[in-house]
């Protein structure tokens, strides 16, 4: 009967020790050489998209009988002359502001982390794409303001390029939000009348909220 009792609390523990959460594995710090290559990497990626907006900001048409809302003065970037149409700065404008704001928001974040000292390797990737994912934010949330708010008849002419350089700008530095407040606007555009109806006469479930105010 011992003997029994035995293998059955073997037989327990083992399956206990089978189905109990594995520990996840430590975080690796980055280590000073790579911290200083990413702290390069955000500092001069800061300084091409200064660089750039001030090289792109609109000013007025190469001629005196240039419409100043059909072509912007040339521009000469990193030894290249470009000569765009006014809509095509415009948009690249909102875009660098939009790196630039998630280059802010990326140094700021590296230094804390840094000098709380627990910066580990796994995050390089995040800061590195980080940039990237707040100019291709801001862009998207150009053509949703120009789209939405604007007639389809306007030009540069008709607006103001303060206003949508800030846009990017907070677009790129508050990324998450921005992400959010584009998905709620593509829930509007692409749930049907059904789907809400569905929706409002689903019986609201019982969520953690709703739990802890019954303790």
């Amino acid at each position: 009967m011992a003997d029994e009792t035995d293998k059955t609390k073997a037989t327990k523990g083992a399956a206990e020790t089978s189905t109990a959460p594995q520990d996840e594995p430590a975080p690796i710090p980055a280590g000073a050489f790579l911290t200083i290559l990413i702290a390069l990497y955000l500092i001069a990626f800061t300084a091409l998209m200064v660089i750039a907006i001030v090289q792109f900001w609109p000013g007025p048409g190469p001629g005196t009988n240039e419409r100043p809302d059909i072509l912007f003065s040339p521009v000469n970037y990193l030894g290249f002359q470009l000569s765009l149409g006014a809509e095509v700065q415009m948009l690249l404008l909102v875009i660098f502001t939009g790196a630039l704001g998630s280059l802010a928001h990326a140094l700021r974040s590296l230094a804390w982390h840094v000098a709380k000292r627990d910066f580990e390797r796994g995050w390089i990737l995040y800061y590195i794409l980080l940039p990237f994912t707040g100019a291709t934010l801001a862009g998207i949330f150009y053509f949703v303001i120009r789209a939405g708010f604007f007639s389809p008849g306007a030009t540069i002419g008709d607006t103001s390029p303060f206003g949508f350089v800030a846009l990017g700008g907070l677009v790129g530095m508050f990324s998450d939000l921005a992400f959010n407040k584009l998905r709620e606007v593509a829930g509007n555009l692409l749930t049907t009348a059904k789907d809400k109806d569905s929706a409002e006469t689903k019986p609201a479930e019982k969520g953690k909220d709703d739990v802890e105010e019954d303790k």
